[in-house]
């Protein structure tokens, strides 16, 4: 790609697919000035009546993943699948590191709590490994696209480092997932809608 902006500059090359740790580690050029980066996020708010359905819930419950959403049944297997390619593709590189399923436990853990506040400490322990391992295990996540870290309004820049962040899911569709909910009532709704907000302020021009 940066011979193609060298040397082809009329010639634009559009690369998509998971951004692994693995082709970072092997490919140090940065591209700066070459490239700009887009990120889809999942389907917001704007996209769900034009998909032909205008139900809150069920895009919660399926995602924002086009296909999830189209989808009759909860998608239930593809997230599955999803989960499992993310396994074989994009962290093999934990294989040289620490116990990949300390990291999927870790995973779970995080979509279990549903934006709770991130305390590396307590999720340290039920992960069997160490805090710091938690912290860059999350930081995996957060540049996968896995997860968002969003760290509070504390009334200063200092202190807003030391308090504890929230972690969110990137898409309401694996949180459903990890919870098992086949279905999601108006009352359980509370949790996924504050991700949905979180993807929609994502999705805000800066």
């Amino acid at each position: 790609m940066k011979i193609a902006a060298d040397h082809f500059p009329t010639t634009k090359v559009v690369a998509t697919g998971s951004s692994t740790l693995a082709a970072r580690a092997k490919f140090r050029d940065t591209l700066a000035g070459r490239k700009t980066h887009v990120h889809l996020t999942p389907m917001a708010l704007a996209d769900v009546e034009p998909f032909g359905d205008g139900d809150l819930l069920r895009r919660l419950r399926h995602g924002g993943r086009p296909p999830c959403h189209l989808a009759d049944e909860p998608p239930y297997e593809e997230m599955k699948e999803w989960i499992e390619a993310y396994r074989a593709r994009d962290i093999q590189e934990l294989d040289r590191r620490e116990r990949r399923h300390a990291f999927f436990r870790l995973i779970e853990l995080l979509f279990l709590r549903r934006g709770g506040v991130f305390e590396a400490s307590a999720l340290a322990r039920p992960c069997e490994i160490s805090r710091p391992a938690v912290q860059n295990h999350v930081a995996v996540l957060e540049d996968t696209h896995v997860v968002r870290v969003v760290r509070p309004f504390h009334g200063g820049a200092a202190r807003e480092i030391l308090v504890a962040p929230k972690v969110y899911g990137g898409d309401t569709g694996l949180i459903a997932f990890f919870n098992g909910w086949m279905a999601l009532r108006s009352d359980d709704a509370g949790r996924p809608w504050e991700h949905l907000v979180r993807n929609e302020l994502e999705i805000l021009p800066r």
